[in-house]
């Protein structure tokens, strides 16, 4: 199928930290851990020109980021957008506690939309 783009991510928990004293230079840091086997996938399809047609887990987040973007691009539509959260199965080879960047575990393709979906 032709006309679709697909981006696939790690989750992420985030945790900031404040410096309520300030000593150490900077008010607020962070830090961010993977989350083993969660992605998160957003599919994006051609669509009737006009129609912004968003599904998901957290479609309302997904439509104005994605209203965003259109105007940004000067463009008023025509994308369907489904995000998807996907369990990922970890190789029996590679240690749970292992980053994928150190055990060199592949990176998960988008499968192709199915066609009319």
């Amino acid at each position: 199928m032709s006309g679709w783009a697909c981006a696939r991510a790690a989750a992420r928990l985030h945790l900031g930290f404040i410096d309520l004293n300030g000593e150490l230079g900077r008010h607020f840091g962070s830090i961010g851990l993977a989350i083993s086997g969660q992605d998160a996938e957003v599919i994006a399809r051609l669509a009737a020109p006009g129609l912004l047609d968003v599904h998901g887990a957290d479609a309302a987040r997904a439509r104005q980021a994605a209203l965003q973007a259109l105007a940004w691009l000067g463009m008023s539509g025509g994308v369907r957008i489904d995000v998807n959260a996907v369990a990922r199965a970890t190789p029996d080879s590679v240690p749970a506690r292992r980053s994928r960047w150190r055990s060199r575990a592949p990176w998960p393709r988008c499968a192709a939309p199915e066609p009319g979906a």
